[in-house]
């Protein structure tokens, strides 16, 4: 059973301040851990079963609502249609479980909704909705460079990841012509290309803010000025201070065409004071103001930004619409889109704005946003969640991103894993290593879902593995999307605890599970200029096969390094008269050479060992190593070894052996 919005007014869900007499009461299933709010929920679950919801306002007044952190904020009428309740709709549908995308794309089609494409398909069944693509910076001069990336990656659109001056006005550099012709260009090659953007959100350096503020922006509300204002006054007396007292981050205020910015509240004598105020903020002009003068409190954002209301976002969404038709771009995120819900009109307001944009480009853009509602669903492609910012590759939001699996499913969305980057190395981090590029992509595998891979334009120089990675993603790609990959290899291959590396054959893919063991040589107490070292116990359960290690200089420490290495496996004993920095790495690969890379894998030179070449037994076996340490307090030597076993073949799908790539 379904319920599907036909308009943008028609809201799923559930009067947000009427929760409280939701007519089915304590049948409401606990709300702790959904991601949605009661009052967002068409489909809600209840004891024994469910509940279709859904609702319009009339919003033909204006209004006073609490939300966000206001208490009875201004809420704007509605103009036209939209603003009647006449005229609400919604479909109703019951099927087999397994046909509930097919009803649904039969109720697009009939009632005239969104009906989003991907090579001609609908996107929420085509295959290629969710592949991935490659997010990174470019001009007209590494335009090709970029592309270049993408090709190699497997990707099929290139997606800059902050291409405007400002936001509102979105304005590019170079122009909206220099971007078409970059459009022309990618698309030449086989390439989309796509933009980031923050929907809403209004930056103060764009033209609706400065130097004459539009008189749409958006307030939270109003009051008056109880006395007359010089230019340069930096304290102003208000009547009510209902919307001032609650600081965030620009405190904005509106008085005339001067947009004021005050640092705190005072009292005195019953009377609010805001003080410490700039005077023609944000390169808007200082004036003189009258007694009785508005004086309009604006929303902002921790992005330092301020916000249209419905009428001015219409000039946004027309703006982004028109950009994209005109330059012939394909995918868009629509991050930020929360920022709509500042206007008090809740899913309303983003899905006006969605589909206006949409009404301007067409059906053949991909899209994704930061939230998802009821109605948007209809034109976002995929929803991408999962922010690569905070911690590294394996530890950025996993369980996150593992739980958004489930969440698609349910909501008939296709699976994406959110956003990764390449990672150079800082204090903070390891730079991305190899088996964390696999590691990603592995889970990706499993749970059949596409990403992001977010990399800087430097990333050809900056990192030493960049080209080796891209290839990398290019055929784990091609096994998800293009191979036959049994139900129980892709179970293993979700697994967290699990590590992968592929081979790609001229019928299918060899995909080896790959057991890592990780050591550490403390240099505590090694008496200077004296051979100090470890010994290393290692279970192989596996064949046996050439000893592979990645050593790192480990860099938490300021000064020092260790040289003479010699390490002895069995009877094997091989020796490398070299010298580790801080950072720094050796990488063995079972022969009589080794190489010494950089902290972020540039080759620095490949030097020759003494001895034999080292192996692994089967079973349990020691590694035996040793080195000489220098400095006041030298790095730890940090290795892993890395143990394969037999692989599992994964044939194409019927059809595809021999297939170019994803692309």
């Amino acid at each position: 059973m379904g319920v599907q919005s036909l308009n943008p007014k028609t809201v799923g869900g559930f009067p947000g301040e009427l929760t409280e007499a939701h007519p089915m009461g304590e049948s409401i299933i606990s709300r702790r851990g959904m991601r949605e709010p009661l009052s967002a929920c068409a489909a809600l679950p209840l004891q024994g079963g469910a509940a279709l919801q859904a609702y319009c306002r009339n919003r033909t007044e204006v209004a006073y609502r609490d939300y966000f952190y206001a208490k009875k904020a201004l809420v704007l009428s509605v103009e036209g249609e939209d603003a009647l309740i006449e005229g609400s709709a919604i479909a109703l549908f019951a099927c087999p479980e397994e046909e509930a995308l097919s009803a649904i794309s039969e109720i697009e089609l009939t009632e005239g909704l969104p009906h989003t494409l991907v090579d001609g398909e609908w996107a929420k069944t085509a295959r290629r909705a969710n592949a991935s693509y490659l997010i990174m910076d470019f001009d007209a001069d590494t335009l090709d460079t970029a592309l270049d990336c993408a090709e190699a990656g497997g990707f099929s659109c290139l997606y800059h990841p902050g291409p405007f001056k400002n936001w509102g006005h979105f304005e590019l550099e170079g122009g909206d012509e220099a971007l078409k012709a970059m459009a022309d260009r990618a698309r030449a090659r086989g390439m989309d290309l796509g933009l980031h953007t923050l929907s809403n959100f209004t930056t103060t350096n764009d033209p609706y803010v400065t130097p004459l503020p539009h008189p749409n922006l958006l307030k939270m509300g109003e009051t008056v000025i109880l006395k007359a204002l010089t230019p340069d006054e930096p304290e102003i007396p208000i009547e009510d201070n209902a919307f001032f007292s609650r600081l965030s981050t620009l405190n904005a205020v509106r008085i005339g065409n001067e947009l004021i910015r005050y640092q705190r509240l005072r009292q005195e004598d019953g009377v609010t004071y805001l003080s410490d105020c700039e005077r023609g903020a944000w390169g808007t002009i200082a004036a003189a103001h009258e007694k009785g003068d508005a004086a309009a409190r604006l929303w902002d954002h921790d992005y330092r930004t301020l916000f249209p209301d419905l009428k001015l976002q219409r000039a946004f969404s027309s703006r982004l619409g028109e950009l994209f038709r005109h330059a012939g771009l394909r995918r868009i995120s629509f991050d930020g889109l929360e920022g709509l819900y500042y206007t008090g009109h809740e899913q309303y307001a983003s899905a006006r704005y969605v589909q206006d944009c949409y009404d301007i480009w067409g059906p053949e853009v991909l899209s994704d946003a930061s939230q998802l509602s009821h109605y948007n669903w209809h034109m976002h492609t995929y929803m991408n969640w999962g922010e690569p910012w905070y911690a590294d590759m394996r530890n950025g939001m996993f369980d996150y991103r593992r739980s958004n699996q489930d969440y698609f499913r349910r909501n008939l969305l296709p699976p994406m894993m959110g956003w990764y980057t390449l990672r150079k190395a800082t204090r903070k981090y390891e730079s991305t290593t190899p088996d964390d590029i696999n590691w990603m992509l592995s889970k990706a595998a499993g749970y059949g879902a596409g990403f992001a891979f977010n990399m800087s334009s430097d990333a050809l120089t900056a990192h030493g593995k960049t080209m080796d990675y891209l290839k990398l993603i290019a055929a784990w790609e091609k096994m998800r999307m293009y191979g036959d990959i049994p139900a129980a290899l892709r179970e293993t291959l979700r697994d967290p605890r699990t590590e992968w590396e592929i081979e790609e054959l001229s019928g299918g893919f060899n995909v080896y599970p790959m057991r890592i063991a990780a050591f550490e040589c403390s240099p505590e107490g090694a008496q200077p200029g004296m051979p100090s070292g470890a010994d290393w116990m290692i279970f192989n359960p596996c064949r046996e096969q050439k000893m592979v290690f990645r050593m790192r200089a480990g860099d938490e420490r300021d000064d020092g390094g260790f040289s003479h290495l010699t390490f002895r496996a069995g009877e094997d004993f091989l020796s490398f008269d070299i010298r580790l920095d801080k950072g720094q790495y050796l990488i063995y690969d079972g022969g009589v050479t080794a190489e010494i890379r950089d902290k972020n894998f540039h080759l620095l030179r490949t030097v020759q060992g003494d001895g034999s070449p080292l192996r692994l037994e089967q079973g349990i076996s020691m590694l035996l190593f040793k080195c000489i340490f220098d400095g006041e307090e030298p790095p730890y030597p940090q290795v892993k070894v890395f143990i394969r076993d037999e692989p599992v073949f994964v044939p194409y799908l019927p059809g595809e052996e021999g297939d170019s790539g994803v692309r």
